[in-house]
C-alpha cells in the first residue's frame, strides 16, 4: 500500500480509489507537497485525512456516495468541492499562495485561518473574536484587562488577528478563547495557546 494512502469506512457500496493531486497555479502548476486534504461527509464530518507526497498526490479509499473534499496548506488558498463517487476517480485541486503578512509588531503572532460552510463554501462575514477568559493578564510590565480582538472573514473565508503569544503572558499557561460566530448564528468555540511565532494557522 502507498505510504500516502488513507483508508476509511464510507457510507455504502463498493470501495473506490480516489487520487487527488494538489498544484500551485502561481508557480506553473507545480505540486504542493505536505498539503492536508480532508474527505468529509456532506454535513462536514471528517471521514478521512491525508497529506500530499512530493508529487502533490494523496490517495483515498472511499465507498460510493456523496463526498466533500477540503484542502489546506499554510500560505495557500486551495479550492474545495463536492463530488459523487461511483467509480475510481482522479481529481486535481489548484490553489495559489497568499501573503500572510507580518504582525503589526514583532512582539505579536499573526493568527490566521479560514471559515467554511457545509459543502466547503468559503463563508464571508463570519465574526472572529479572541479574548483572555481570565480577564486580567500581564505582558512584561503591562496590565492587560480586558483583552479582546475581533475581525470578520473576507470573501475567501480568511481572517487574521495579531495577538501576544501565550508564553509572553502572566500567569503562565494563559490561553485564548477563540469564538467564531457564523452568519446563521452558529457559534464555535475553542481555547488554545498562541505560540511564540511570527504567524500561526488556527485549525478547528
Amino acid at each position: 500500500m502507498d505510504s500516502n494512502r488513507t483508508e476509511q469506512g464510507g457510507i455504502s457500496g463498493a470501495n473506490r480509489i480516489w487520487d487527488v493531486y494538489v498544484y500551485d497555479t502561481s508557480d506553473a502548476d507545480s505540486p504542493i507537497p505536505g498539503a492536508g486534504v480532508d474527505v468529509q461527509l456532506t454535513d462536514g464530518t471528517v471521514k478521512s485525512r491525508g497529506t500530499t507526497d512530493a508529487s502533490g498526490l494523496v490517495t483515498f479509499t472511499v465507498t460510493d456516495g456523496d463526498w466533500v473534499l477540503v484542502s489546506k496548506e499554510t500560505g495557500y488558498v486551495l479550492s474545495s468541492f463536492s463530488k459523487t463517487i461511483s467509480a475510481n476517480s482522479t481529481d486535481t485541486v489548484k490553489g495559489y499562495d497568499i501573503p500572510i503578512g507580518t504582525p503589526s509588531s514583532a512582539a505579536l503572532c499573526r493568527v490566521y485561518g479560514y471559515v467554511y460552510s457545509v459543502g466547503a463554501v468559503a463563508e464571508e462575514g463570519a465574526g472572529v473574536n479572541a479574548y483572555l477568559p481570565s480577564g486580567v493578564a500581564r505582558s512584561g510590565n503591562l496590565i492587560i484587562s480586558p483583552f479582546s480582538v475581533s475581525t470578520f472573514t473576507d470573501s475567501l473565508g480568511y481572517f487574521y488577528l495579531d495577538l501576544i503569544s501565550s508564553d509572553s503572558l502572566v500567569p503562565t499557561g494563559t490561553m485564548y478563547d477563540f469564538v467564531i460566530t457564523r452568519k446563521d448564528g452558529t457559534i464555535v468555540h475553542k481555547r488554545v495557546s498562541v505560540p511564540d511565532e511570527s504567524s500561526w494557522l488556527l485549525e478547528w
